[in-house]
């Protein structure tokens, strides 16, 4: 089961950010960047152009900046219970930056997980679990449809 702690859509930290956790933020993490940004990569900041996916594991560096300018991203901190190789099953990179070349489906969705969340229901978690599987799976298509078919599409950091 997916169970979201947080989730945002299009938020903005104004003036720029600095993000270090060596040790992650004690969860699983979806990060879409909606800017130009630098990402640790092997002990050193690349720099990643806006529309990149990043997925970290629990536990996994989190480490990203924008030092000037408005840092735009959609984000979901999120616990995964069991996670038996979740993503790995789906073929999807973590801790390094992907692009799929249309981002709006996960976008989309993420979006409606935002709305979701902050819902009342009976089924609300479970439907919170469903919407952010689907997404997942949705993007997993996208990118291995993508890498298979057209490689160049596939902006990937390893």
């Amino acid at each position: 089961m997916i169970k979201i702690h947080a989730v945002a859509y299009q938020y903005v930290n104004l003036g720029g950010i600095d993000v270090v956790r060596p040790q992650g933020s004690g969860d699983y993490l979806l990060v879409f960047l909606r800017c130009d940004a630098e990402v640790m990569i092997d002990g050193r900041y690349m720099p990643v152009e806006e529309g990149h996916f990043i997925l970290y594991k629990k536990g996994q560096p989190q480490i990203y900046r924008k030092p000037d300018g408005h840092f735009i991203n959609d984000w979901m901190h999120f616990e995964i219970d069991p996670y038996e190789d979740y993503f790995e099953k789906l073929g999807l990179p973590t801790g390094v930056p992907f692009k799929i070349n249309d981002s709006r489906e996960i976008t989309n969705i993420i979006s409606d997980l935002m709305t979701e969340f902050f819902r009342i229901g009976g089924s609300h978690e479970r439907i919170l679990d469903q919407m952010a599987g689907t997404m997942f799976m949705k993007l997993s298509d996208i990118y291995q449809f993508e890498k298979e078919n057209s490689p160049e599409l596939t902006d990937h950091f390893y």
